[in-house]
């Protein structure tokens, strides 16, 4: 299964490297916004670099290119571009954050399956 990772820099990228020990059996790669602490945290991962916030063109972009299976994210400025592409595009979005906001609620009509 391939997952893309889609973080911005401070706690929302600590809250994915948190579930590294999940992560770490798939074909990973991530979305993320260049900075001190990404850089050197996702040193030797491979990284796609944009800007904050992405924009829905280079999402569908990346999104066409990697062919993920799920959309995983906990960076509200980040991900919403990259769960509406996944979302017409029939590609399951998770979110790791607070379920009131706008894109927890696009991540859970998207997301119908289970992780393992």
């Amino acid at each position: 299964m391939r997952v893309l990772l889609v973080t911005g820099s401070g706690g929302v990228l600590l809250d994915l490297l948190a579930l590294r020990p999940w992560w770490e059996r798939y074909d990973t790669s991530w979305v993320a916004v260049a900075a001190a602490d990404t850089t050197s945290a996702l040193a030797g991962q491979p990284v796609t670099w944009v800007p904050a916030p992405a924009g829905l063109w280079r999402a569908f972009r990346i999104l066409r290119r990697q062919r993920p299976h799920l959309v995983v994210s906990s960076s509200p400025r980040i991900a919403l571009p990259f769960f509406l592409i996944a979302r017409l595009s029939r590609v399951p979005a998770l979110w790791i954050g607070k379920p009131s906001s706008r894109v927890a609620r696009l991540a859970r009509e998207t997301f119908a399956g289970e992780l393992y």
